[in-house]
This record gives C-alpha cells, structure tokens and sequence, in this order.
C-alpha cells in the first residue's frame, strides 16, 4: 500500500470458503510500541491532533462505497427476479432532475440498451438507477444488511462505534423531510447519498458473489486462549443469497436461475479482463481477477486552508481464481483518481502475493515502518517491474 504512494486507506483480505480474515491494515498506521508499557501525554496529543486522523481504523469505518455498491443493488434486483433486465442510457434519467452517467463528465454519449453483465463492466450509471427503483429501496437494504451494512441486529465486535449506514424509508419518515421519491433510490443505487459501507463489508459482498452466494461473518479472530487451551472459533455462516426470493419468482430466479449469480460474476470478470471494463489494471495473465471499482465522492476540511477540499475515495473489491476463488479483496484509497487507476493495481498485487505464499517457505514477520498520512492526491498506481 505505501509502496503505491498511497497514505490513507485500508485494505481487507478475506477467504471466500469460510470468512476468514487474512489480512486487515488501515493507513495511516502508527507504531504500537508507543502504547509500552504507557503511551506519553505528548505522543497521545500528537496522535488525537493528527490531521490524518492514524487512530480510526478505516477498514472497519463507514465511508461511501461508491459503484461497489451496485453489486448490492444487482443483487437486490436478482432476489425480485430482475436480474436479466434491460435498461437504455442515453447519459442521463430523468427523477425530477437529470441523474448522468458517469460518461457524460467524460463528454461521451450513453451506453445504449445494456444488461447487467456489460452494465458492470462498464459501471453504467442510468443502468443501475433504473434498476434500482425497479427493485425498490427495502429490497436494496435488505440485501445491504445481509452484509452487516446497519444491521440493528448485528452483535459482537462490529458494532462498537460503528459508522456504517444504509438509509431506508422508514428512516426517512422520521426525519420529515417529504416523500422517498425515486431520485433518493437512483441515488442509493450507485452507493452515494448517505450510504455508507466498511471495507470489510464490502469485502464480504466480493466473497459471497464469488463463491456462488453464502455470505459469512467476517471471522477475525480464529482462536482464542483462555487458561492455557486454545479454542477454535467456528466459522458462522449468516446465510444465502437465495434466502433474499422472497417472492416466488425472486426464488426461482436465485434457486433454479443460477444465470443471475452468474450474470454478476461474469460482469465482475469482464470489468477486469475484457476492453472497456473499469479495471484493466487489475487483470493477471496468469489466473483471472474479477472485480469492481467505485470512486465516491467525499470532502475533507482543510485545517491550513479552511476550505472544503475535494476528497474522493476511490475503490476495488474483487477476488480470485475468478472460477474457484480462494482469496477476496477490498481497496480504499482516499484522494485518488479513480478506482480502476489507483485502487485495482494495489489490489492486484495483494493478490498475487496471497497466491504466491500458498507455495513460498515461511517467512519471519518483519516489522514495517508506519505509514505516516498525507492528502497529496494519487493520480495512478504503477509497480515497477511487476507483469
């Protein structure tokens, strides 16, 4: 990660078969040694008045997942039997206003009538506002919460502070604020508005399309010592993504259907192998990637400047082999480009190491040096000498 020049962010690693958690690193990081045997009163005041903010663990923070969350949406419209939906994008939809696409910053034209394998390969915008009101909002946010995304019901160590978010109708009554209206669903749609995912939720929705639909709990912790006898802790399996049919059709879409499921998964190998998907730059000729990126639109305060600065968060999620995936990934990097530019190639190289270590000699963990924040912003990510 700070190999890329990237300095904030995180980054997840996780077993599709089990949710194991491999891997979990938020940056800035800081030197733990400083907590031995007490942290000083002016290394704690540097920490707390830091900009870069080295004390929030960002892999287990909300923030905007951007167009990964349109795999969330896919999967909403998957469980009403809509996942083989045909929409038209001529740039933009109109809910009251225009909602673009993404090509019309770009100065392109639409993407034409499109499906939802080339609608995720090329993460089409109007494609996944329509689709998303044709599913409805509740459905949206149920699948959300399949995920951990704010469910109330949640329990255990993703829930103390938490800071994830997935806004509902019923939450949008209390506030007073007039009707849900289809452009509020347009926008949840694409994970913008007030929607907000951790990284390592977003992590668990790339292992559960990869391995054919069960979602498991992030298991972080494995083992655990109590008196001397070490005890494993079982994975827990949350469900299925055939228990969001709901309606008779949603069932047979998900259960006896299963070009749905395939339908996301072969969008998520095409946005990384074939041309004109987001993530070029993660793909590997020797096994492929299939994946998601997503930049999400985020400010920071300037503490020099006083102003609003633009902060954008760029994101990839995704795992690999993309036939028979062992390893599932998510990538945030704050203030870059584009996920497809910034994101996907760290992620590609977190994964060609994952799958490198299965046959390397065991290594001796090396301490690092932390990763001290900054806000440069991150144009692209290229490693020298990697194929």
């Amino acid at each position: 990660f700070h190999e890329a020049g990237a300095t904030r962010g995180s980054a997840v690693l996780m077993d599709p078969r089990n949710g194991d958690t491999l891997a979990m690193a938020s940056f800035p990081d800081l030197d733990i040694g400083l907590f031995s045997p007490v942290i000083s009163v002016e290394d704690w005041t540097a920490l707390n008045q830091d900009p870069a903010t080295p004390l929030i663990n960002r892999a287990m923070s909300g923030m905007a997942p951007g167009s990964t969350f349109k795999l969330i949406t896919a999967l909403a419209a998957d469980s009403a039997g809509l996942g083989d939906s045909e929409y038209l994008c001529t740039g933009f939809v109109n809910y009251g206003r225009g909602f673009p696409c993404w090509t019309v910053q770009k100065g392109l034209g639409g993407h034409g009538n499109i499906r939802l394998p080339e609608a995720l390969m090329r993460s089409c915008n109007c494609y996944f506002y329509q689709l998303g009101n044709a599913a409805g909002p509740d459905r949206i946010a149920a699948v959300a919460q399949m995920f951990g995304i704010d469910d109330t019901t949640e329990t255990g160590p993703f829930v103390h502070g938490r800071s994830d978010f997935m806004p509902t109708q019923k939450w949008w009554m209390t506030k007073n604020s007039g009707p849900w209206t289809e452009a509020k669903t347009a926008n949840i749609s694409i994970g913008q508005g007030e929607v907000l995912a951790t990284p390592l939720q977003m992590t668990s929705v790339a292992a559960a399309i990869g391995n054919g639909g069960t979602v498991w709990r992030p298991r972080i912790v494995s083992h655990v010592r109590v008196n001397g006898v070490w005890t494993e802790r079982p994975a827990v399996r949350r469900g299925h993504l055939t228990d969001l049919g709901s309606t008779p059709e949603g069932i047979a879409a998900l259960q006896k259907d299963v070009r749905m499921i395939a339908a996301i998964q072969q969008g998520m190998r095409d946005t990384v192998n074939k041309p004109g998907g987001t993530a070029r730059q993660a793909m590997l000729e020797r096994f492929p990637i299939a994946g998601k990126t997503g930049t999400s639109q985020m400010w920071r305060h300037d503490q020099v400047t006083k102003k609003r600065q633009k902060d954008n968060h760029t994101w990839f999620v995704g795992y690999v082999p993309a036939d028979a995936p062992r390893y599932a990934v998510a990538v945030v990097v704050a203030n870059g480009h584009a996920g497809g530019a910034v994101s996907a190639p760290i992620a590609r190289r977190i994964l060609v190491r994952a799958v490198a270590a299965e046959t390397a000699e065991p290594a001796e963990p090396q301490p690092l040096t932390p990763v001290k924040g900054g806000f440069g912003f991150l144009d692209q990510v290229r490693y020298a000498g990697e194929d």
